[in-house]
């Protein structure tokens, strides 16, 4: 009588190669990137006893595509983000700028006493190193003449194509000697 071979266990399937595949379907990047090495570890340790050696490079597969989506919607974001502050920040500077300039040329018409209409020579109106340029590259447009109230000394061509310039009105009164300059964007 010959000797039955051993029985051999059944094979049994990972629990981490199927939480890895889970994880991995949902989303859950880091757990399916763990879950699936540390299954693919221990069933290459098992000398052929424990399976689910495709769920768990299905998981790891999923995970790294997650971690990566996640990579490139975050860079995204960022680029985006610093696109429009950078836009922003152009623009307050480029307002502040014009605020500068228009409250030397008015303490300089009220001081010549100028009124509306009168020629204003900007380059004798504005302190030395006083900026007339715009941070997007454009060049502030002075009036030659001492504008009407309401109406800006100084202007920004600049557009940046979604309906908003740099341009502010300044609102003075001549006729009184406090003056008050609230800016306006238009």
């Amino acid at each position: 009588m010959q000797d039955a071979p051993p029985a051999t266990p059944a094979k049994t399937t990972s629990g981490l190669a199927i939480a890895s595949l889970v994880t991995g379907l949902t989303c859950v990047w880091p757990a399916a990137i763990i879950c699936g090495h540390i299954a693919l570890s221990k069933i290459k340790k098992s000398s052929g006893q424990i399976g689910g050696a495709g769920m768990a490079i299905a998981g790891l597969i999923l995970g790294y595509l997650s971690l990566a989506l996640i990579a490139l919607w975050v860079i995204t974001i960022v680029t985006v983000g610093a696109g429009a502050w950078k836009k922003g920040s152009e623009r307050a500077q480029c307002i502040m700028n014009q605020q500068v300039i228009s409250a030397q040329l008015e303490a300089y018409c009220l001081d010549k006493n100028l009124k509306p209409g009168d020629p204003l020579e900007a380059d004798e109106a504005l302190e030395s190193g006083t900026n007339t340029s715009c941070p997007s590259g454009a060049q502030l447009v002075i009036t030659p003449v001492v504008p009407e109230q309401g109406q800006p000394f100084v202007s920004c061509p600049f557009e940046d194509g979604s309906g908003h310039s740099h341009s502010l009105t300044t609102e003075y009164d001549f006729g009184d000697s406090s003056v008050d300059m609230p800016a306006t964007e238009e």
